[in-house]
């Protein structure tokens, strides 16, 4: 039958496709992820905080989880016990095992995963992607609390005998079982946490390392599961308190929270802490490394069960029982309604069920036949047969309803300045004739690419709907939405150049793949220091940004994106270190401890620089800033020589505090002038 190609009058374009093979699969974009709601997955955008697509979970309640493994999705569902295999490609859930009776959680890392059976005790590792098992089941003989992937393994928290079982099948003891065992991970170091001692206890093959006592107990205290460095962080919302547990020093850090009541799991993502607020439904941010507390961010603007995922420099904050989410990056919070822009796609579970532990799928009920069809469909009509006209779908008479309608299977993907539909026919039936309708029609353009493709043009970045139809049946799409447009790529050649001083100039080009004109860049940028992360917009004539003053030795974390009218784009990220005035900042002069004071002159610190004999030198101290104050000959700190007015803002031995700039060996201590290089305080 050949292609036929018909523009309808009105708000709506129709192109009609004839028969043909089978369509190819559609992915959707991966600078995103999937969120849930109720029986439902969305997946949205990271880039411009919409959701781009949409897959059914048939029912599945308000608590679905997702977890990623390199490129594959799984979706818990755990009161029943069900994990799926979503694929992107078509928008439909792939393979689906059954590890048996809920509560169930799923830990993933890479090719392993594992099934956890909390109440059974049960632990089953599977594939990640066919979720076949994978040997024995682990069984813990009781209960388990928490579960958490290591470099080893898997470890479990065994409550009833404040025990946790180690990858190697060891138990260590490592609290009471008042409150139970919970687990959490800094860095490679796992970690257990004993909420009513109020006590951390590192692990490892081993055995138990030096235990940091926290200042704090609390029946809810709860352990991130996993942060990127060495500080972990606990939380308890019956304190309204942070704990900042270093578990290679063993230092404990207090910060306290602008709330009390119900916290979720802490997680962390550029240096910053985020604490779910269940009762208010926003996200608390602390900084790791300064410990300052920032805005929160709403999220529902009630309670909810809000969950927080790291993902890079990204953190997604969800209400998997609702319809909100936000997405963080730095200082750029994106707000995401789940449900506003549903452009979605038809999706059923693939019918192969495969049982825990079982070799071979088992069946399903193959799904109801699909209405006959005749032959020949009848000219100019489109969608479903109205009852009681005598249409032709199979079987029907007049006056006799038509057959109730199933979901078709389709995708979109954007491109710059098109969208390209993609008709999915159920797995066994045979293609059929098939229209597309665009709202609203203006400025667009629809030909058919193939046998059940078609390219859609657009002269504007505009969100409209696709709904395909089945002409020969009675078959419809869900509706579909997209842009016929795309973010930018990632800038090209960012590089970094230092003034020699106390800034770093980055420079960037545009970016290959603009996908239309750009309109701005977006640069971010952060410090080793704790700063938070500073968002800047510039004009798309602007290919550089001056970052500064900084400390010297200070590491700068900088990202750029290009902003088009499809959103941002993807970024380029870079590293640069402020460098360091002089190679070696010694002090020197005096055979006499300086002290340390805690301003120019003022408030002697317990930590002095240690005498220097004769016309050797001093270790090395790190200079933070410079100030000007008292002369340190009039305040009799220099016994000989001029003095000087500059006073340094040093760290010597984990403590800052002010020296003279007369006993360090900075350019200019000689003249007791500024050095350049130096920032001031």
């Amino acid at each position: 039958m050949p292609l036929v190609g018909v523009l309808l009058a009105g708000a709506v374009g129709v192109v009609l496709l004839g028969r043909g093979e089978r369509a190819a699969t559609l992915g959707v974009g991966s600078s995103g992820t999937w969120l849930a709601t109720p029986g439902r997955l969305v997946h949205v955008s990271a880039l411009s905080g919409r959701a781009d697509a949409g897959i059914d979970v048939p029912g599945a309640g308000p608590d679905l989880t997702v977890a990623t493994a390199g490129d594959t999705t799984l979706v818990t569902e755990p009161r029943r016990g069900l994990v799926h295999v979503v694929d992107g490609s078509r928008l439909v859930l792939g393979a689906t095992a059954s590890f048996g009776r809920g509560p169930m959680t799923t830990l993933v890392d890479g090719d392993r995963a594992y099934a956890v059976l909390g109440e059974s005790g049960l632990v089953v590792p599977f594939d990640p992607r066919t979720l076949r098992r994978r040997g024995d089941p682990v069984r813990a003989g009781d209960r388990i609390s928490d579960a958490l992937l290591g470099p080893e393994g898997t470890w479990l928290a065994v409550p009833r005998r404040g025990a946790v079982l180690a990858p190697s099948g060891r138990e260590m003891p490592v609290g009471s079982a008042r409150t139970g065992v919970r687990l959490g991970r800094a860095g490679d170091d796992v970690v257990a946490l004993d909420p009513a001692a109020g006590t951390l206890t590192p692990l490892s093959a081993r055995g138990r390392g030096r235990v940091i006592r926290l200042p704090a107990t609390a029946p809810d205290l709860v352990a991130a599961s996993r942060a990127p460095g060495p500080v972990l962080p606990v939380v308890t919302g019956a304190r309204g308190t942070l704990l900042l547990a270093d578990v290679r020093t063993g230092t404990v850090r207090s910060v306290a929270l602008p709330v009390r009541g119900r916290l979720g799991r802490p997680t962390v993502a550029g240096g910053t802490v985020h604490v779910p607020d269940l009762d208010h439904g926003t996200v608390l941010r602390v900084g790791v490394a300064d410990g300052r507390v920032r805005q929160p961010v709403p999220v529902t603007g009630k309670a909810a069960p809000l969950t927080a995922r790291a993902e890079g420099r990204r953190v997604w904050v969800d209400d998997p029982s609702g319809r909100f989410a936000v997405v963080i990056e730095g200082e750029t919070v994106r707000r995401i309604d789940k449900l506003r822009t549903p452009p979605t796609s038809s999706a059923t579970p693939d019918p192969r069920v495969l049982a825990a532990g079982s070799r071979r799928p088992s069946t399903r009920p193959s799904p109801t036949p699909r209405p006959r069809r005749s032959s020949s469909p009848s000219p100019g009509v489109r969608g479903s047969p109205t009852p009681g006209t005598g249409s032709r779908s199979g079987g029907t008479r007049a006056g006799t309803p038509a057959p109730a309608s199933r979901t078709l299977g389709a995708a979109v993907t954007s491109g710059p300045g098109y969208v390209d539909v993609q008709v999915r026919p159920t797995l066994g039936e045979p293609p059929g004739t098939y229209a597309v309708e665009v709202t609203p029609a203006d400025g667009s353009a629809t030909v058919p690419t193939g046998p059940t493709t078609f390219r859609v043009t657009t002269d504007d970045c505009a969100l409209r709907t696709y709904v395909v139809r089945d002409v020969g049946g009675n078959l419809t799409s869900r509706p579909l939405t997209a842009r016929g447009c795309v973010a930018a790529g990632a800038p090209l050649n960012l590089s970094s150049q230092s003034d020699g001083g106390n800034y770093i100039t980055f420079s960037w080009e545009p970016p290959a793949e603009d996908g239309g004109l750009i309109e701005g860049y977006n640069v971010g940028f952060d410090f080793n220091e704790g700063l938070p992360e500073s968002i800047r917009q510039l004009d798309a004539a602007t290919l550089s940004y001056q970052v500064g003053p900084l400390i010297p030795g200070t590491v700068v974390d900088f990202h750029v994106n290009a902003k088009n009218a499809a959103e941002w784009g993807e970024s380029a990220e870079g590293t640069a270190t402020a460098p360091r005035p002089c190679d070696s900042c010694n002090y020197h002069h005096s055979e006499d401890p300086v002290p340390l004071f805690a301003a120019p002159a003022e408030g002697p610190l317990d930590v002095s620089l240690p005498p220097v004999p004769g016309t050797d030198v001093g270790e090395e101290v790190e200079i933070l800033c410079q100030v000007r104050g008292p002369n340190a000959q009039e305040v009799d700190l220099a016994g000989l020589g001029p003095g000087s007015e500059i006073w340094d803002r040093v760290r010597y031995q984990g403590v800052v505090g002010y020296v003279s700039d007369y006993y360090l060996s900075t350019p200019n201590s000689y003249i007791g002038e500024f050095s350049p290089g130096i920032p001031r305080c």
